[in-house]
């Protein structure tokens, strides 16, 4: 794992085809051979949300502001 100093990397805008709304994400940690773990800190905007779906290799959501909702 590779550690960056937060605001050092590119944000970027969420994909359309999993969110509805004004969603940033800031890259934290990418993948390296052979762990395929990566993260991103989310940021919505009022009104912003997920759409359904899921993650085949397991997802852990950490709220740090606000509510989140999920299901299993």
């Amino acid at each position: 794992m590779e550690i960056k100093r937060h605001g050092s990397q590119t944000c970027s805008k969420a994909p359309p085809e999993g969110f509805n709304g004004k969603i940033r994400g800031d890259p934290l940690f990418s993948p390296t051979n052979p762990v395929r773990a990566n993260g991103t800190s989310f940021t919505f905007e009022p009104g912003g949300r997920t759409t359904w779906h899921t993650h085949p290799l397991d997802l852990t959501p950490l709220v740090s502001a606000g509510s989140g909702r999920v299901q299993r």
